[in-house]
């Protein structure tokens, strides 16, 4: 009537489906082998945004406005965030990094961080930028992320 437990951890460099077997051996007459199959897939970060699209609006030239995007992990292992930056048309006109809790942050499955972007338009007309956001999420269309800002001086 004893039992024991066996505890497996699964671990991989990539995303890709592992498998194994693990052969028990005992002194059981009937069945001294017992060949248990093992299958795991580790499932890649995803990164998303919201919202996809930061527009100020109309701003007097030379005022500051804050707006907030949240990142979030919908993957299942950990989401590496690198240092995030601004380029763009006019990228002197907003400032990603007012506050910012997601540069060289890692978010876990449903961890969420915030980035403030300030548009102080320097000139009056259409001021537009892109926030970019580079991780280790392996979708060539997520990493680097990129997020329009944009907004207008008046």
């Amino acid at each position: 009537d004893a039992s024991c437990t066996v505890t497996i951890t699964a671990t991989s460099p990539d995303y890709d489906t592992k498998t194994a077997k693990l052969k028990i051996i005992s002194n059981d007459p009937k069945n001294q082998t017992t060949v248990v199959r093992l299958k795991a897939k580790v499932k890649p970060p995803k990164i998303t945004r919201k919202p996809s699209i930061v527009s100020f609006g109309k701003v007097a030239v030379g005022t500051p406005v804050n707006k907030t995007v949240t990142l979030t992990n919908k993957g299942i292992t950990d989401l590496v965030i690198g240092a995030i930056t601004i380029a763009g048309d006019h990228p002197a006109d907003f400032s990603p990094l007012a506050t910012d809790t997601c540069s060289g942050a890692t978010l876990v499955t449903g961890g969420t961080c915030t980035v403030t972007v300030t548009f102080t338009p320097s000139t009056a007309g259409k001021r537009r930028a892109i926030l970019q956001i580079p991780s280790n999420d392996p979708n060539p269309r997520r990493s680097p992320l990129s997020v329009t800002v944009k907004g207008a001086g008046v």
